[in-house]
């Protein structure tokens, strides 16, 4: 929103039930003061005509970055962030296939262990049973 009045962002804002625009508090009721009237349809106006509007500014555009160079600055700070949010992804996908791979390698030497145990097992059982007949 933007004041009718100053082109600027109101603190307090206030909306004129005659013209629908929209005012800073002081700067209206100082003109009502002074004119009595609506500084944009020209109506009679009062200060029980003017609404006030619950209203919290919303981060816009800050004329920092109003000029081509500073966009291009901003622009290339998100850039060198995504790129060092990327590396930083790719070194904990390494790390992460590292883990796993040593993981299932493990693994695999546990199942080979238990394989192996359960052959002789199944050997010495045979053995047994051959031996009692």
């Amino acid at each position: 929103m933007i004041c009718a009045i100053s082109g600027a962002p109101p603190t307090a804002a206030v909306v004129s039930r005659k013209s629908g625009c929209v005012f800073e508090r002081a700067l209206i009721e100082a003109y009502i003061d002074q004119n009595g009237t609506d500084p944009i349809s020209g109506e009679p106006l009062t200060t029980a005509d003017l609404v006030t509007i619950d209203y919290k500014p919303t981060v816009g555009q800050t004329p920092a970055l109003a000029s081509l160079p500073a966009m291009l600055q901003a622009f290339q700070g998100e850039w060198d962030a995504k790129l060092k949010e990327t590396l930083t992804l790719k070194q904990e996908l390494v790390k992460a296939k590292q883990e796993l791979s040593a993981a299932l390698y493990h693994y695999d030497a546990a199942v080979r262990v238990a394989s192996d145990l359960a052959a002789e097992r199944d050997a010495a059982r045979a053995e047994i049973i051959a031996l009692s007949k």
